[in-house]
């Protein structure tokens, strides 16, 4: 398990820099970087780091893995915490690439079938083989959701409820070309139409259920880090 991938994941969903995350635990963007490079078993901030980004689940009251002799597994360090193995943490998560619409009805994006990369695994999609991330590359759903940032789907997720946040894909009108995804908000869903809102600018949009592909429901950050 590789803290520093997960640790840097965490803080970018918080829309944090490296200098912003050292200033509110008062220590220096240097150490930040260390832990974020891998050098996490040697950090004394390790645990403030975990705390501030959210990851409080792989704290335990007892002892803590780090400092500059790297203790048995079991050691006690009087006062701080020790650091548990979470639930998944591989870096296999896939990405999948997007593609920019012409038009504002051409959606917030287009899967394109393609993995671009693979990321950390978040703890709550250990085990889960249908969860992918997408990068977000529209403001339509800032500031709950920038530009840059990934989102986290599960295509065996449980189904999206009223006032979830959904990935809504269309088909296309083009034979053999992806249609136009959306990510906003659900706010009722009939056997004829689908409505769903967005953030920036303010407004609805419907849908003909019958043009729906699928909807996923988007994973929240603090669920998917277990918090």
């Amino acid at each position: 398990m590789e803290l520093g991938p997960l640790i840097k994941d965490a803080r970018n969903s918080l829309g944090w820099s490296q200098a912003e995350l050292a200033r509110r635990i008062g220590v220096s963007q240097v150490a930040i970087k260390k832990i974020e490079d891998g050098q996490t078993r040697r950090s004394k901030h390790l645990t403030s780091v975990l705390a501030a980004v959210g990851l409080k689940h792989l704290i335990l009251d007892g002892a803590l893995m780090a400092g500059d002799d790297e203790p048995e597994p079991n050691a006690a360090i009087a006062g701080q915490p020790e650091l548990l193995k979470p639930l998944g943490g591989a870096r296999d998560l896939p990405v999948m690439g997007t593609a920019v619409g012409g038009s504002e009805e051409d959606g917030d994006f287009r899967l394109n079938g393609d993995v671009l990369e693979r990321t950390t695994r978040p703890p709550a999609l250990a085990g889960r083989k249908r969860a992918f991330a997408v990068n977000l590359i529209t403001n339509s759903m800032y500031p709950l959701y920038r530009a840059g940032k990934k989102i986290y789907a599960d295509e065996d997720g449980r189904r999206p409820e009223i006032g979830d946040e959904v990935l809504l894909e269309l088909y296309s009108d083009e034979d053999g070309e992806p249609g136009p995804v959306y990510v906003k908000t659900l706010v009722s869903r009939g056997a004829k139409t689908i409505v769903v809102s967005q953030y920036n600018p303010p407004k609805e949009l419907r849908f003909d259920a019958m043009r729906v592909k699928q909807m996923l429901r988007i994973i929240p950050y603090d669920e998917l880090l277990g918090v």
